[in-house]
């Protein structure tokens, strides 16, 4: 049962948003699932590194997932829990610390997974790397951008100032908190934003109970999931 929603999950959140956002894959028909590298392929490689990034995109994954936060200075840095103790030697939340500080901290330090990474990467793609960073560096692949830190209104301006105008349209963005997603479309109305969590995972569940996938032509979810934009 858990495997299934998994997969229909998978079908809901990748089928159709990148479509034109990958410049290989513009005009081209979405009629399966694509791989998208969670938190950049934390399976082989520490999460939210440039190395994971860098190795998946070598892979040729259809687009990458990171998740955001910002730090006391107001600069978005990539990194998942809320205490910097889960992976670093450091301790503390990502809002405490400046960005000279989190940038400096090895994510590395408590990987569990294979431990071949330590010959694929060198130590500076292993640090808590910048959004904006990530960006130069891993120039025209799809990105999935996953907020985490609260307040939203914070996180999201220090987004929306960073980002550059050029690189808006090959991001898309997603959070299960609806806080992050509102102050986003306010701030900028045009980003492509993936619906709230919620209406997904009800939605999911009629269809594993039904086996139905049918949806009203002009459900406002329908659309949203067609073009990747908030219904």
């Amino acid at each position: 049962m858990f495997k299934k929603r998994l997969i229909l999950l998978m079908i809901v959140f990748s089928a159709f948003p990148f479509e034109n956002a990958h410049p290989k894959r513009k005009g081209s028909h979405m009629a399966k699932p694509e791989i998208i590298a969670h938190r950049g392929g934390k399976l082989n490689f520490p999460e939210n590194t440039l190395c994971a990034f860098r190795h998946n995109v070598q892979q040729k994954v259809a687009a990458l997932e990171l998740d955001v936060q910002v730090t006391k200075d107001d600069v978005v840095v990539l990194y998942h829990p809320e205490d910097l103790s889960m992976w670093t030697e450091s301790k503390g939340a990502i809002a405490d610390k400046t960005a000279a500080e989190v940038t400096a901290l090895d994510t590395s330090a408590k990987y569990q997974g294979p431990q071949t990474y330590k010959t694929q990467c060198n130590p500076e793609e292993l640090r808590i790397p910048m959004l904006n960073e990530v960006l130069e560096k891993i120039p025209n692949m799809p990105i999935v951008v996953d907020f985490k830190s609260l307040p939203a209104e914070t996180l999201i301006a220090a987004v929306v100032k960073s980002v550059p105008e050029k690189e808006w349209p090959r991001l898309r963005f997603y959070s299960t908190s609806a806080e992050h997603t509102k102050a986003l479309h306010a701030q900028k109305p045009d980003a492509v934003i993936f619906e709230d969590r919620e209406p997904s995972l009800k939605r999911l569940m009629i269809i594993d109970g039904t086996n139905d996938c049918k949806v009203e032509k002009k459900s406002a979810t329908m659309d949203c999931l067609r073009t990747g934009a908030r219904a």
